[in-house]
């Protein structure tokens, strides 16, 4: 349990339950959020053609647990952080926030465009999606399947949508330099 929230606790790393317990890092009385992240999901090996890699971050809460005020407006600011895509006629969604699209990889030695799809939320009813009677996706229920297509960028985390990843644009930074930022 939670000395300070009274929730169960699965499984913590020592490190964050030394966080939890500090007194000057109380979150309460020192106006402070401190947000482990669950998960960083980049789709770095891609057969669509188009060149670039996808990625985007999770926030998983088990048990049906739902997120505090202030770590939903982290998230909701991290959100934003972590968004490229180009808002076009053909998006339903506009929420895209056009950003950098173009990031060093040190793995590659090269620049890669990478598209960021911000950062989502994966409540299950139990501890895996295996075992959970319900999985929801930022606000949707959705099945197992459907969870392994957001996973594997097959769908789009934000519309849930299968991807369409036909190219429908000359890529103009094609041959962009290969030179790191110094």
């Amino acid at each position: 349990m939670c000395p300070k929230c009274s929730e169960p606790v699965i499984i913590e790393d020592p490190a964050l339950s030394w966080i939890r317990s500090h007194p000057s890092l109380d979150s309460f009385r020192e106006g402070l959020t401190i947000t482990d992240k669950d998960l960083i999901v980049h789709r770095y090996k891609t057969s669509f053609g188009r060149g670039f890699q996808c990625i985007m971050s999770v926030e998983i809460k088990t048990f049906n647990r739902r997120m505090s005020e202030s770590q939903r407006d982290t998230l909701h600011m991290w959100n934003q952080f972590l968004r490229n895509r180009k808002t076009t006629p053909t998006k339903k969604k506009v929420m895209q926030i056009e950003g950098l699209d173009r990031v060093y990889s040190v793995k590659n030695q090269r620049w890669v465009k990478v598209k960021a799809f911000g950062a989502h939320l994966l409540r299950l009813s139990r501890s895996t999606p295996d075992d959970s009677d319900e999985i929801m996706w930022d606000k949707e229920f959705i099945d197992l399947n459907v969870l392994i297509e957001i996973l594997r960028f097959d769908r789009d985390p934000d519309t849930l949508e299968k991807m369409d990843w036909r190219k429908h644009h000359v890529d103009k930074f094609a041959h962009q330099s290969t030179l790191p930022i110094t």
